[in-house]
């Protein structure tokens, strides 16, 4: 995809020039975006953001602001309401699937597979958001808190050794992003001639 290409449907990103690419990913200097993740409209991007493949982060009706380290992983949802601009904090981790559409959400926090954070809701300083949960619209949640259910509710603090884990997390992802940036995982049929596809 030629940059000028990456800079129509990421309008508003900071954009560094394109590294190394293969047909399945995009290869971004201070950041990583996979090649089918969508980043449209008035999104900040920090330095060793990681953006999987089929998350969608739209900045269409306020900005999207992602932290140093950020973390979004596989088919997240990211969105705000009309002029309610969302903040996403320095080193938080954002399990598969999530869904947020809240006002912010505090650094070293970890959002589990499959939660829900709504509307107008604030996630403060590293908390851990359960698999599943639903923090609900406008809600406020205190830092270091663990919130689990439907809706979600406070059931502990964090401790040590969880945020230790939310740390090891990130730390993985910005490996994993400057590894798939250096071309480390072709698909299959492209990695040698012996493990090419017969041809019909």
């Amino acid at each position: 995809m030629p940059l000028e290409s990456l800079k129509a449907c990421a309008a508003g990103a900071r954009l560094a020039p394109l590294g190394q690419r293969d047909g399945n990913l995009q290869a971004i200097q201070d950041f990583y975006v996979a090649r089918n993740a969508i980043v449209l409209g008035d999104v900040d991007l920090s330095p060793g953001v990681n953006i999987w493949f089929g998350t969608v982060i739209r900045g269409d009706l306020a900005r999207v602001t992602l932290g140093p380290r950020v973390n979004i992983q596989d088919g997240c949802m990211v969105h705000t309401d009309y002029d309610q601009p969302q903040v996403i904090e320095e080193g938080v981790v954002v399990g598969h699937a999530a869904v947020l559409h809240g006002l912010s959400i505090g650094r070293d926090t970890l959002v589990g597979i499959g939660a829900r954070l709504l509307s107008g809701c604030e996630v403060g300083a590293q908390c851990l958001i359960a698999a599943g949960a639903v923090v609900t619209e406008k809600r406020r949640i205190p830092p270091r808190s663990v919130v689990m259910g439907i809706p979600g509710k406070v059931v502990r603090e964090v401790t040590d050794e969880d945020l230790a884990r939310t740390h090891s997390i990130c730390a993985h992802y910005v490996e994993m992003a400057q590894r798939y940036a250096r071309g480390a995982f072709p698909p299959p049929w492209m990695r040698s001639s012996t493990h090419r596809l017969p041809e019909s």
